[in-house]
């Protein structure tokens, strides 16, 4: 499974519930 850089989910639109999601899974 990739896991899209910060930068790369805000080019692709994602929601801030998706980044932090991801976020907390990657700590």
């Amino acid at each position: 499974m990739k896991v899209p850089s910060m930068a790369e989910m805000m080019a692709n639109g994602e929601t801030p519930d998706i980044l932090f999601w991801v976020g907390c899974a990657g700590s």
